[in-house]
């Protein structure tokens, strides 16, 4: 006999023979046995010795009508409401949390999406501020190269005019001078 939560399951490979107790469940759609205790079927011997008691059980236990009391009846009856009412809160809360695997796939799918978007709209609006930057750049330059002509074209407007004004009074001057 083998513990079916034990982690040394020797002995057993495909096509080996065994007993199994525990119960059958459903997990996420798939039927499963939730295994109690395993017992590994050594021979053919041993193989019929397990037939014998399984139709033994057959016979005994599973082939005799049932009966059930009004007061077992109504126990299954609670027992099957609260085994509803918690099928149903475990829902709620899966559908809280964000349900099935499918649409939480399908979820984690679409804001990978969205993300690839933002990351994109990101990049436009970054491209977009880089030009937009790149603009105002040229327009601070275009107005220093307008300032920088405009300050060159009054020390032109200067020059020329103190110019002007010693050419007029070396002029005046040598008009006072007498020639000799």
């Amino acid at each position: 006999m083998v513990s079916a939560d034990g982690p040394k399951l020797k002995g057993i490979d495909v096509g080996s023979v065994v007993k199994i107790k525990g119960t059958i469940g459903v997990y996420r759609g798939i039927r499963q046995i939730a295994m109690k205790i395993i017992h590994i079927i050594p021979d053919t011997a041993a193989e019929v010795v397990e037939w014998r008691a399984r139709t033994a059980f057959m016979r005994d236990v599973i082939s005799t009508p049932w009966v059930v009391t009004g007061e077992e009846e109504t126990k299954c009856l609670i027992d099957a409401e609260r085994e509803k009412w918690g099928d149903e809160e475990k829902k709620k809360r899966r559908i809280k949390k964000g349900g099935t695997e499918e649409e939480r796939a399908a979820r984690k799918k679409r804001e990978r999406r969205q993300k690839g978007e933002v990351m994109k709209l990101a990049e436009q609006e970054k491209e977009a501020e880089q030009w937009a930057f790149q603009e105002r750049d040229e327009e601070r330059k275009t107005r220093e190269r307008a300032s920088i002509q405009a300050q060159t074209n009054s020390l032109k407007a200067q020059t020329a005019t103190k110019k002007k004004t010693k050419d007029a009074e070396f002029k005046r001057r040598m008009g006072q001078v007498d020639l000799i």
